[in-house]
């Protein structure tokens, strides 16, 4: 082959190959261009379910809201109800939980009806008395204190609550009940809590553990261990009460527990001395002889001791189970120790019990000094 021949060749393979490339080029060009057009309508679309998701969503939260803060104005005017046709003095504490974005300043009791604001909604119940007092605004759980007074009805809001309004105690003579208190905080702070007990007779007594003081934390509860006992002189019926004050940043808030004792026959279990009630220097070590009784005819068996929770129940120590016990007493010694740093009047209780019958030793201890 001629040298023209070949460079007219080599010419004729170098054109057609940059032919191929540029058809190459044009056609990726053309792909790339056609992926980002898909790409593009595609997250367009997707955008467009997000917003109209996010639509929906927004719309069925405002929709729970809604019927939740219903059912919460519902709620407060059944109970208004119920304590004002009950008569004047009837109290009632009533839970409820309250939607986000309530407005406050709206949100109101006026003349003789409930009013709550939600995103510039009014929710309400007219009732067919007066009210009075003002409404809890802050999301979440809530508590109010429903009482009447002179034909017409007060709510307000309480920091914390009792989940019992009373106690009727049935008691044998030289006996004692257990039961169970709970304090909830219903507030985003603290409350510090104070328990008194007035009582009309010597007769019958009360203890708390833990004992008449102490914190209750933000959102918390708090079971409280009580111990209603009689002496073994006891008959007949007996009243009091259980004061229940609660100090917040805002205030005080306090509740009025009554108590109705009946006493009758004679304990089967019984222990003696039923209250151990002394002053005490701080760091002094004793013991106390208890006599445990079997006042019926047949004999009772597996007897545990236990102490109240915390100060001073923890001062005393833990006694062995009975395994049996005759009709009559046995003896048991019961040691203690009074810590040095402690200081201040203390209350709380000894118990036995077959899980049938209760015997309670009441603690009241005042330590100071040296």
């Amino acid at each position: 082959m001629s040298c023209s021949s070949r460079q007219w060749s080599n010419d004729f393979l170098h054109f057609f190959r940059k032919g191929v490339f540029l058809r190459r080029l044009f056609f990726k060009g053309q792909s790339s261009i056609e992926l980002l057009v898909i790409l593009s309508v595609s997250l367009a679309a997707f955008a467009g379910v997000v917003f109209f998701a996010n639509q929906k969503i927004g719309g069925f939260n405002s929709s729970v809201s809604e019927t939740q803060l219903e059912q919460t104005v519902e709620l407060l005017a059944n109970a208004s109800r119920e304590v004002f046709v009950q008569g004047d003095g009837v109290e009632k504490i009533v839970a409820l939980r309250l939607p986000e974005g309530i407005d406050s300043e709206s949100s109101r009791i006026e003349n003789n009806s409930i009013i709550y604001s939600l995103s510039g909604r009014a929710f309400f119940k007219t009732l067919e008395f007066q009210l009075e007092g003002s409404l809890p605004s802050n999301p979440g759980t809530n508590a109010v204190k429903i009482s009447s007074l002179n034909n017409s009805v007060n709510i307000e809001p309480v920091g914390f609550s009792p989940d019992k309004s009373s106690f009727f105690l049935r008691l044998n003579k030289g006996s004692s009940v257990q039961e169970f208190l709970v304090l909830k905080n219903h507030s985003q702070s603290l409350v510090s809590i104070s328990m008194q007990k007035q009582l009309s007779s010597e007769d019958v007594s009360a203890s708390f553990s833990p004992s008449s003081s102490f914190d209750l934390n933000a959102g918390s509860s708090e079971t409280i261990q009580m111990l209603f006992s009689s002496k073994p002189t006891a008959s007949g019926t007996y009243a009091g009460k259980i004061t229940v004050n609660g100090s917040t940043a805002q205030g005080i808030d306090y509740f009025e527990i009554p108590l109705f004792f009946e006493v009758s026959g004679t304990g089967v279990l019984a222990v003696f001395p039923s209250e151990i009630s002394s002053e005490f220097s701080p760091g002094t070590a004793g013991s106390r002889l208890l006599s445990l009784c079997n006042n019926s005819q047949a004999m009772l068996s597996n007897i545990s001791f236990s102490r109240s929770t915390g100060q001073p129940g923890e001062w005393f120590s833990q006694l062995e189970p009975v395994d049996f016990l005759q009709p009559g007493c046995i003896d048991r010694t019961v040691d203690f120790f009074i810590p040095s740093n402690a200081s201040g009047v203390y209350s709380g209780f000894l118990t036995f019990s077959d899980g049938f019958n209760v015997a309670s030793v009441d603690l009241n201890l005042s330590v100071g000094g040296s």
